[in-house]
């Protein structure tokens, strides 16, 4: 999905095993998981953005990263990342800054959904989705927050298309957390999920008959429940017979209803 902001302009379709493959490539490059944890020199920061950019050219974008990088240089009055001169005193300042208002991916996550997607995840209490069986832990709580979705948002790929499932208005997400917040692992999870949701479709089973009499089963909720693996999530479906079918996946593999 186009959840980033200037995504809609970049984005191509890539062949989902290289889209992928790309994808993991960047596990050893990333910074998403060393913000915070290792040197953070404004210079280092703006070399990985234009290694980002030199992927984007090639219509493939990485997650959230790069926005979020641009943001912590924001932070620091590097404004105008376009300007040669922003540039070079990015590239001129080596030392490492104390602190950022997004140290972590995470936290960047959270008010990057909230300021321009306009998802807030409220504490709920014994829902139906969120399975509390294996949930012992009394400072456990679930988190639900919904995705009010517009046609801007997909990656409208005729090669992502499964007719078997359609989109409704409105996409509730799930999560775990504690009383503090959701965990930082579960809305990293969602944020990678929702970038690449329409390529998890397109694994989904097509059902025989829907497309031509059958209407299609309409994805209802992304559920992140799983403790003891923050990889493991799960798409809701449901029929218009009020029947509803659940799809696991863990990482970027579908694993079965």
């Amino acid at each position: 999905m186009h959840i980033q902001r200037n995504s809609l302009k970049i984005r191509k379709y890539i062949e989902s095993n290289q889209y992928f493959q790309l994808q993991e490539n960047q596990l050893s490059k990333t910074y998403i998981y060393k913000i915070g944890r290792i040197n953070c020199a404004p210079k280092d920061i703006l070399e990985r953005i234009w290694e980002l950019e030199a992927l984007e050219k090639d219509g493939f974008v990485y997650l959230g990263e790069k926005n979020w990088l641009q943001d912590c240089l924001k932070e620091r009055s590097f404004i105008n990342l376009e300007d040669k001169n922003s540039q070079q005193d990015c590239l001129a300042i080596h030392y490492e800054y104390p602190a950022f208002c997004y140290p972590t991916y995470d936290k960047w996550i959270i008010d990057y959904l909230a300021k321009y997607l306009n998802i807030q995840f409220v504490k709920t209490e014994n829902n139906d989705i969120i399975d509390y069986y294996y949930i012992t832990n009394r400072d456990i709580v679930s988190y639900k927050g919904t995705l009010n979705l517009t046609p801007e948002l997909f990656l409208n790929f005729s090669q992502l298309n499964n007719q078997s499932y359609q989109f409704t208005d409105e996409l509730d997400l799930y999560l775990l957390g504690n009383h503090q917040g959701v965990f930082p692992n579960s809305i990293c999870k969602l944020f990678e999920v929702l970038h690449n949701l329409e390529y998890y479709i397109t694994m989904l089973p097509e059902l025989f008959g829907v497309g031509v009499d059958d209407d299609p089963l309409s994805i209802d909720s992304l559920v992140f429940d799983n403790l003891m693996s923050s990889e493991e999530f799960m798409i809701n479906t449901f029929s218009v017979y009020g029947a509803d079918l659940d799809y696991f996946f863990v990482g970027n593999k579908f694993r079965g209803c």
